[in-house]
């Protein structure tokens, strides 16, 4: 009786063993062995837009933008994009700085053309960086969302590495002197926004992309894991573009707020103040995200460009007493949206991939 019993409890813990969930393996470093393979197609997207934005910036040097080109490029990017974002491109942003490319003069209320360095509409938006900053959003934060939770496979973690703009060698720079393979788009500035410390978005970001592809590799499932990874990620990139914004927006009061700013500076305010524009703008009607449309919409009030509006931009220049407290208020909003606290709001001035000459 006794071995029977001992037998029957010897099964039983044997039993016990074999339902025991193993634990997530994660490796120190990323495995991008496959990389350039599993995401040929993102990477394409990237190169399209690298492509798109260098036709539009020939607007700058008073050249004529080539739609046909924009249409080829855009092609590439439509599928992926947000319905919204792309409707403006075609039906507003791009028909303007193609009308307003060619060498014209801007004229402020009047005609869009040069000002400074840059092509502006004749509200003072550069749509060029609107376009191109807002698309980091619209088309790769969109698509690589996407990926992360449909794509249960390895290489579902390469595409998002491509759509945020960095390599599996996670340069946590865009120095080119430094790294083989620097940091691009939205992920070069997410760069500048973390002081290399450990802990801060970029660093996030990658250990949530190590994490999501252990996951994805293993025989076993782990949803929770999952789960974990994929918001370590997404949070981590929307909370990095709105830093990024936030220390676009610094840049632009300490010009605008300057006495008797010149041409140079006024236009470098006007295009820092486009590019937060953009950054805001893209994430509006994109799924699983922090802030909500109606927080972005409340934004683009203070910044003067409501959501179906004409944009009244140039009051910036001619009543700043006035309009720029508005933009201070954008700073409290988001720093209250995202939980930042008053140390990281200062973090935010600094470029720390050049404090740091990393």
């Amino acid at each position: 009786m006794k071995r029977i019993l001992f037998l029957l409890t010897l099964g039983l813990v044997a039993c016990d063993n074999t339902e025991v969930d193993k634990e997530l393996v994660i490796p120190a470093k990323y495995d991008g062995a496959s990389y350039e393979t599993n995401a040929s197609l993102e990477i394409q997207m990237t190169e399209a837009l690298a492509s798109m934005s260098a036709e539009m910036k020939k607007g700058r040097i008073g050249t004529k933008v080539d739609a046909s080109e924009i249409v080829k490029y855009f092609s590439v990017l439509r599928a992926s994009s947000s319905d919204y974002f792309a409707g403006l491109i075609d039906s507003d942003w791009m028909p303007a700085l193609i009308k307003n490319s060619g060498g014209q003069l801007f004229d402020a209320g009047k005609q869009g053309g040069l000002y400074g360095e840059y092509l502006f509409t004749q509200y003072g938006i550069e749509n060029e960086q609107v376009i191109e900053k807002g698309l980091y959003a619209a088309s790769f934060y969109n698509q690589a969302r996407k990926i992360a939770e449909t794509e249960k496979t390895a290489a579902a973690s390469d595409k998002i590495i491509a759509l945020w703009g960095a390599h599996p060698d996670f340069a946590n720079s865009n120095n080119s002197s430094l790294h083989s393979n620097p940091d691009k788009f939205i992920a070069n500035y997410i760069a500048r926004r973390d002081k290399n410390d450990g802990l801060g978005f970029y660093t996030n970001i990658q250990n949530g992309l190590i994490k999501l592809r252990a996951v994805n590799s293993a025989s076993t499932d782990y949803p929770a894991e999952r789960a974990e990874a994929i918001q370590e990620i997404f949070e981590n990139w929307e909370k990095g573009s709105a830093a990024t914004a936030i220390n676009y927006i610094y840049g632009a009061l300490g010009k605008l707020s300057s006495t008797n700013p010149d041409e140079a500076t006024i236009s470098s305010a006007m295009h820092s103040f486009s590019e937060v524009l953009g950054f805001i703008l893209g994430f509006r009607t994109v799924e699983d995200k922090i802030i909500s449309d109606a927080e972005i919409d409340e934004i683009l009030v203070l910044l003067n460009t409501p959501e179906g509006q004409t944009p009244t931009t140039l009051n910036l220049l001619s009543n700043p007493v006035e309009e720029l407290p508005k933009v201070l208020q954008v700073l409290s909003k988001l720093k209250a949206i995202y939980g930042f606290s008053d140390q990281e709001m200062e973090d935010f001035k600094q470029n720390w991939v050049s404090e740091q000459n990393r």
